[in-house]
């Protein structure tokens, strides 16, 4: 995995989803592998079928799609890989994993509600419960979470 590559993604993911705050309800984020309806290893078309994501041809073997809003747009916020389907999808600042870590959280709440957490080189990752091909990851800086997103965790997109 090279370091700048994982870097590049923990920044278009951190750039991501910029939803309405009424969208990102607490505790929903990584709920079913997913987010608002789209969950991680849809294809293509079972994703554009939610009605919820606003698409961009592909560029080489990955694609770049964002959450639709009235109040907010953004270039990038779901990635898609033409070879394993939907692989990541970037929280919205508001957003909460079901056991309440979101962007805020300290490296010590994030270890305590998950136990499995592993400390990488550039962020810090952990499988998504009940989805054993799903991982949570977090970049940490300073002690806090500021940036998350999920992750498939075979894909050719980010790592």
């Amino acid at each position: 995995m090279r370091k700048s590559t994982v870097i590049a993604a923990a920044l278009v993911l951190a750039l991501a989803v910029q939803l309405p705050a009424d969208a990102a309800a607490k505790g929903s984020f990584g709920k079913k592998g997913g987010y608002n309806g789209v969950r991680i290893h849809m294809t293509l078309k079972q994703a554009k079928a939610t009605g919820k994501l606003k698409t961009t041809p592909f560029s080489g073997q990955c694609m770049h799609a964002a959450f639709k809003s009235k109040k907010y747009r953004s270039p990038v916020g779901v990635l898609f890989s033409r070879k394993y389907g939907l692989v990541a999808i970037g929280a919205p600042a508001k957003a909460r994993t079901p056991r309440g870590i979101g962007v805020g959280s300290t490296i010590k709440q994030v270890k305590k509600a998950y136990p499995r957490l592993k400390i990488g080189f550039s962020f810090d990752q952990v499988p998504v419960p009940g989805h054993k091909t799903v991982r949570y990851g977090f970049q940490v800086v300073k002690g806090k979470v500021t940036v998350m997103w999920l992750m498939a965790t075979k894909q050719d997109c980010a790592s």
